[in-house]
């Protein structure tokens, strides 16, 4: 695993004000390579352009496209670097997610 300094990170939620917070303590932590989306059409959009990320930090519940959604866009790009979920969704949607 690279050092935290040479990740690169990206962030999908739609709430801005979580988005900020995530680049704060990614910050604190040495992570200097962040990329911030609202919408996962966005993302994607960036991905397919020729980008790439080591980490995705992913909301699941967001409007238009869901993470779920996301994921499987992730799946069908062969996305193969780490996922970290979180959302306000309780457990048993989560650990579906996780599956």
């Amino acid at each position: 695993m690279p050092h935290v300094k040479h990740l690169k990170v990206m962030v999908v939620d739609d709430d801005r004000l979580i988005l900020d917070q995530v680049e704060i303590v990614l910050n604190s932590i040495g992570v200097r390579s962040i990329h911030k989306f609202n919408r996962g059409e966005e993302a994607f959009k960036w991905l397919d352009d020729g980008n790439s990320v080591m980490v995705i930090l992913l909301d699941l519940n967001m409007p238009d496209m869901d993470g779920i959604e996301v994921l499987r866009g992730l799946a069908t790009r062969q996305f193969f670097g780490g996922i970290i979920l979180f959302s306000g969704e309780n457990i048993r949607v989560l650990k579906t997610a996780q599956s």
